[in-house]
């Protein structure tokens, strides 16, 4: 399937483009608008910014493919006029404002109508365009792994994050908590390539599954010690044995994961907002991902992004997206899923100085014995 309609479809076309963004898109006019045609980019704000409710349903609709030259020669097949876009483009004046006409190619095949789209339809497109999604294999991900133990305390009483006003008494826990956990560290070295390891004991079986989100304690804690410090955190959930966290200095890890299930993304956008947590969703659901069995997860998350990049605050909604792979318990609620089941998390920074405003993000998850 070299290209894709998208006619009166808007949420499947978003989810297409949302994760597909090194991809290429026509806004067809439909008959009886005298417009041209106009070829985009995957990425332009013109035809992807969910803020724009009607891309399909109105006077216009959609053509989209992984090949650029593949929608080229069909829109010379059509009698119509067409010109490149002037915002994503990046071309000269006059060959923006050029209109397109040559020979049709009669060697085209037809496109492909699909107006009404399953979930399987989506994944049909990934798997041709092979979506960044689906390219586990041949993406490198260096990852870290704890190296010696410079700093060790024991006998913590871990503190979830609060949201609540600084008056809260929640809140004002919590920051004692951090105030005295720092205190007891001390001054940490310059170093960005530092390590956190926290190990929760929370005291009872139920828990391990319920509540107690190892991001959530983790946020906090790195938060106050200066994230673009660590490059490697990590966190476990036990019963027993006491809370004990971790500080040393990251060793690179040259091991390839074996028996983890893995995705691939690219994202852009505003971090955090709506749009940015369904691209993942959407991401994670076309690439064909399966709820991980009932029972506790294991989780490796690596973000890919700009040295300026507060990493943190990747975390959080990165987490809240994960509905495809730990479960969606509500479902009129996709971006509160079942992430309590997470019982080891580790996360990874990867500083790319080349990869502007975008963020890639690794994704590895297995069933934890």
């Amino acid at each position: 399937m070299a290209m894709l309609d998208f006619v009166d479809d808007e949420r499947p076309y978003l989810t297409w483009v949302a994760a597909d963004q090194d991809g290429w898109v026509v806004n067809v006019p439909r008959s009886g608008h005298t417009v041209p045609s106009v070829l985009h980019t995957g990425s332009c704000r013109h035809i992807s910014s969910t803020a724009h409710p009607n891309y399909t349903t109105t006077a216009y609709y959609k053509v989209c493919s992984r090949d650029r030259q593949v929608l080229e020669r069909w829109l010379n097949t059509r009698p119509d006029p067409w010109k490149f876009c002037g915002s994503c483009m990046f071309l000269g004046a006059e060959s923006r404002n050029a209109v397109a006409r040559v020979a049709p190619d009669a060697q085209l095949k037809p496109i492909r109508t699909a107006t009404a789209h399953t979930r399987a339809d989506i994944a049909e497109v990934y798997a041709y365009s092979s979506n960044q999604a689906i390219l586990a294999d041949s993406v490198e991900w260096p990852r870290w792994i704890s190296g010696p133990a410079a700093w060790r305390l024991e006998g913590l009483e871990p503190r979830l994050a609060s949201w609540n006003s600084r008056n809260d008494p929640e809140q004002i826990r919590v920051q004692a908590y951090l105030t005295d956990l720092a205190e007891k560290i001390g001054p940490l070295p310059e170093s960005t390539n530092l390590y956190l390891q926290l190990d929760i004991d929370v005291l009872r079986p139920i828990a391990l599954q319920r509540h107690h989100d190892l991001e959530n304690y983790l946020t906090p804690v790195v938060a106050k010690l200066g994230s673009r410090r660590f490059v490697f955190v990590g966190a476990t959930k036990r019963v027993g044995g006491g809370s004990v966290l971790t500080v040393g200095v990251a060793q690179p890890q040259v091991d390839k994961l074996t028996g983890w299930d893995h995705r691939t993304l690219s994202l852009t956008g505003g971090v955090g907002t709506h749009a940015w947590k369904e691209q993942i969703r959407a991401g994670l659901l076309a690439s064909g991902v399966q709820v991980v069995p009932e029972g506790p997860v294991a989780v490796q998350l690596a973000w890919r992004c700009a040295p300026r990049r507060d990493w943190v605050q990747l975390w959080k909604p990165t987490g809240d997206a994960m509905g495809p792979v730990v479960g969606e318990p509500w479902p009129a609620n996709p971006f509160n899923p079942a992430d309590d089941r997470i019982v080891s998390l580790q996360l990874h920074r990867l500083v790319d100085d080349t990869i502007g405003k975008d963020v890639h993000i690794g994704m590895w998850w297995r069933p934890e014995p």
